[in-house]
């Protein structure tokens, strides 16, 4: 049985579980305070998460089990954690030093995090590694808008102006990296937009 790492609230704070895709084997692997958002690696031996733990804050990690949990870098304000698809780099979102929600990179090694978009969020790397996507700001005051962005930072590549994402929502890569799935401001269905800018289609046409 294939084994799903997620978030649950059982017991009023929220802890880092897994459970088999059957549903079996439910086991919580968190205690210290309040964990969330993990994300394990390819080959499922390493789970990172977020947690808010006395005097560490930040982003952790631990092996499959729950063993081995140790900080990977300070950051009390940190979500929307993701892998980047070599399993080598994690992006998140925190607070630039104007209190602008942005996306920062860390190795999974531990280090400094650093600033790589300003006004971006909810980053996700690409399938080839050569762009980031998320939901973008250009200013405090612009809309909300899908962009992707060349993996090094910089000006967007391209940006969709009609999208209409949530800051509650996700972003995801198409397996070929030739489009990408958002929540859209309903926060129910889930829309495909081509990278190619063809018009973006909704994918689960719930009510």
């Amino acid at each position: 049985t294939k084994t799903m790492v997620f978030t649950s609230f059982d017991g009023g704070t929220a802890q880092v579980w897994t459970m088999g895709t059957d549903g079996s084997g439910r086991r919580q692997l968190t205690t210290d305070g309040s964990n969330g958002s993990p994300r394990p690696t390819a080959d499922g031996g390493t789970i990172f998460f977020v947690t808010n733990r006395s005097g560490r804050a930040g982003i952790w990690r631990m092996d499959a089990s729950g063993a081995g949990q140790r900080l990977v870098a300070e950051a009390p304000e940190s979500w929307d954690l993701a892998l980047s698809s070599d399993d080598r780099t994690l992006l998140f979102t925190g607070p630039s030093v104007d209190r602008v929600d942005s996306t920062w990179t860390v190795p999974t090694g531990g280090g400094q995090p650093s600033l790589l978009v300003k006004g971006l969020t909810h980053a996700v790397e690409s399938p080839d590694g050569r762009a980031v996507a998320g939901f973008w700001q250009a200013r405090p005051d612009a809309p909300l808008a899908l962009a992707v962005f060349p993996r090094a930072g910089g000006e967007p590549s391209v940006v969709f102006p009609g999208s209409v994402p949530t800051v509650n929502g996700g972003v995801w890569w198409s397996r070929d990296g030739r489009a990408l799935y958002y929540t859209n401001a309903d926060r129910m269905n889930v829309w495909r937009q081509p990278l190619s800018g063809e018009a973006a289609t909704v994918v689960t046409g719930l009510a």
